[in-house]
């Protein structure tokens, strides 16, 4: 079983409990950064969106918004919590979508849970569905290497996470043909051993 599967099996286990954990940890500042470089009513890929609660405030905001993640059970809370927004099972590794379909990219803890390699496969889809000047934000824990967390404030359960450094997230979003707008670490859950990279990229404009 490789790194996806076995992620996807342990949210499916504890899809319930997870998704009633997360409502009570909105990435408020992450979401309004994001959107503040936005066009009004933009279509945006909520990557990784798990039980919906992205979704659900970005399109409350006004956007046009498609969820996409690989956990059936974290969807199907989503779906039966917000009937009207649009939920999809799909792999970021191959979105099933054409060439310059999203204004924008919102993905918020989900690098963290692929493998290295992955990634980069990852970005470079991100950057084949965005629109030229379209706008991809990602949030993914700072650190190094990959680790084992037997528990956190989230979930009772061993899930292996893979930090990244400013340096190494920087030199992935450039090999995917992505443009620097603003990358910084949140230091506010310090004090717990947490801390977050924010990154802003731009899929550079195409000459007509």
């Amino acid at each position: 079983m490789d790194r996806t599967a076995r992620s996807i099996k342990i949210y499916d286990s504890i899809a319930s409990d997870y998704s009633q954990k997360v409502k009570t940890s909105i990435p408020k500042a992450a979401i309004e950064l994001f959107t503040s470089v936005l066009i009004p009513e933009a279509r945006i890929l909520d990557a990784g969106c798990a039980a919906g609660r992205d979704s659900r405030i970005l399109t409350d905001k006004g956007f046009v918004v498609t969820g996409i993640d690989l956990s059936k059970e974290l969807l199907k809370i989503a779906k039966k919590e917000n009937s009207d927004l649009d939920l999809i099972f799909g792999d970021l590794r191959k979105l099933p979508f054409k060439e310059e379909y999203f204004d924008g990219i919102f993905a918020c803890g989900v690098l963290l849970e692929l493998d290295k390699k992955d990634i980069l496969k990852v970005l470079k889809e991100f950057q084949r569905v965005l629109k030229s000047g379209g706008i991809v934000f990602v949030r993914t824990k700072e650190g190094q290497g990959t680790r084992l967390i037997k528990k956190d404030s989230l979930a009772k359960v061993e899930r292996e996470v893979t930090f990244l450094t400013v340096a190494e997230l920087q030199n992935l979003f450039k090999k995917a043909g992505l443009a620097e707008l603003k990358i910084f670490v949140d230091e506010s859950h310090s004090r717990k051993g947490l801390m977050w990279i924010n990154a802003l990229y731009k899929k550079p404009l195409v000459a007509k």
